[in-house]
């Protein structure tokens, strides 16, 4: 997802760029017509030259019209990609840089190895493989079960009445005190009528060791080893592949980064050349020794090339971001 909102940004910049060269080549193609129209008043050229200017001018408003199209349309899908709407995205930095660096393969190599995260997850998966076929195969040996429990008993709080027979004292004057009344038993014994106490048990523990040994499970544990087995595979295919194939997509993206590398050089030196070349041309042409039809191929050849040049850039920044993909980083 970075790398594609990386790639779709400096789409956004080359297609802005790309427009800026279209608008600057409309106002040429006007400035020339309006030239060719005055030079045509006073009989310097002919009426095919006004027309080719009039095609040349037409041809330019078309060009500007769809750069400025694919701006809208490049805008809404990196708006698309960061979840927003196009209205809500601001201005996109057109400062289209890039800085040409030495990479150096066998350590990209070895970055991407320790650093990319696909390698990482199919490592994991290979392990877990590993150990899935490991615990399939142990399931057909016994194995031990222990268990234990321990209980403890909550205290326990009482009150016990006793009942024997009773005795009345004191009974000649009327006056009866709580002495007066006590509780004897048959044998004659002062029994206490209420008696209050309190229990608690000791905890109860145990504990029990089993061994079981599965040995009639309808093939079920060759079932579970077969399985385990066939996801081993799997994941060794899965891994080896993107080890193997890990020497060549790094190559590969460096390739692309220094083609990219050697277009922009070229696409900076063409600017330079075809700048160089119309300021030629427009001397000449002031002093009379070239035409407008020279002047105006001057023109076309710096724009082009000024188109190229944005191109180039913007691949090499993309290149770049595939470099960084490739190697794990963010």
């Amino acid at each position: 997802m970075a790398f594609d909102t990386r790639r779709q940004f400096y789409q956004v910049v080359q297609s802005v760029r790309l427009a800026d060269v279209a608008t600057g080549a409309l106002r040429l193609a006007r400035d020339d017509e309006r030239r060719v129209r005055a030079l045509f008043e006073v009989g310097s050229v002919s009426k095919s030259d006004v027309l080719k200017a009039q095609v040349r001018t037409a041809q330019s408003q078309l060009d500007s019209l769809t750069a400025y199209q694919a701006v809208i349309n490049q805008r809404i899908s990196l708006a698309e990609l960061m979840g927003l709407r196009e209205s809500e995205l601001a201005e996109v930095d057109t400062v289209l840089t890039a800085e040409v660096r030495d990479y150096e393969e066998g350590a990209l190599v070895a970055e991407a190895a320790k650093a990319r995260p696909d390698l990482k997850a199919v490592d994991a998966e290979w392990r877990a493989a590993r150990a899935a076929v490991l615990s399939a195969r142990l399931s057909r040996l016994p194995y031990v079960t222990v268990s234990s429990f321990i209980d403890f008993s909550p205290r326990r709080t009482f009150t016990q009445k006793s009942f024997g027979t009773f005795y009345i004292l004191g009974r000649e004057h009327g006056d009866h005190t709580p002495d007066d009344y006590i509780v004897r038993d048959t044998l004659g014994t002062v029994i206490d009528p209420v008696t209050t106490g309190r229990s608690q048990t000791d905890r109860t523990f145990g504990g029990q060791i089993a061994l079981t040994w599965d040995l009639f499970n309808g093939f079920a544990t060759d079932s579970r080893i077969a399985s385990a087995r066939a996801r081993l595979l799997r994941a060794d295919e899965a891994r080896n592949a993107l080890n193997r194939n890990l020497e060549a997509e790094v190559h590969q993206a460096l390739l692309a980064y220094r083609e990219a590398a050697e277009r922009g050089r070229v696409a900076t030196s063409s600017v330079e050349s075809a700048t160089e070349n119309l300021k030629l041309t427009q001397q000449k042409y002031n002093v009379g020794s070239s035409t407008i039809l020279d002047l105006i191929d001057a023109q076309v050849q710096l724009q082009r090339a000024q188109s190229d040049r944005v191109t180039a850039l913007a691949g090499l920044r993309v290149a770049e971001a595939q470099i960084e993909m490739v190697r794990g980083r963010e």
